[in-house]
């Protein structure tokens, strides 16, 4: 049968005496520690620039999955309300987030449903549904909109251009 050598670590040494006893001596830095659970905030921003319309929505946790397609009809989570946004195009944008089994949920703040007839492409947008990590928003336009996205880290930013 072998034989195992127990290794023991010695104990840490105190730090040597400081040339000037008037001078403390220089501690470590403290470790970071990460902050507590916090809320996952969640904004949503609609522009105009001169070759694009965009809509530009930030979150504090990464963004997981993000899916863009058409519908024929936008409704709300939570009720299965249709979502009164006028247009002949409809857009809808599914974001998850990342999310462990103990953080919080995310809080929104945005427009909620918003017509906007000051812009070329975008006619309305609103916010349909939050449940837990899913974010889904909706998007409405008067021709078929033609679309990038760009993703920009950190903090997670996801910017859709909708080209004129």
């Amino acid at each position: 049968m072998p034989h195992r050598l127990a290794t023991t670590t010695p104990p840490p040494q105190p730090p040597p005496p400081h040339p000037h006893p008037d001078i403390p001596h220089p501690q470590p830095a403290p470790r970071h520690t990460p902050p507590p659970h916090t809320t996952n905030r969640l904004t949503a921003e609609l522009s105009q620039h001169p070759h694009f319309d965009r809509i530009t929505i930030h979150t504090t946790r990464n963004l997981t999955n993000i899916t863009i397609r058409t519908a024929k009809e936008l409704h709300y989570g939570n009720s299965g309300k249709p979502v009164p946004l006028t247009g002949t195009r409809l857009l809808l944008i599914t974001l998850t987030t990342s999310r462990t089994h103990n953080t919080p949920p995310c809080t929104y703040q945005g427009p909620r449903l918003t017509t906007t007839h000051h812009m070329t492409k975008i006619k309305g947008f609103a916010l349909t549904d939050i449940t837990n990590n899913t974010i889904t928003f909706g998007a409405a336009f008067t021709t078929n909109p033609s679309h990038r996205i760009i993703r920009h880290h950190p903090p997670t930013t996801l910017t859709i251009d909708i080209i004129h």
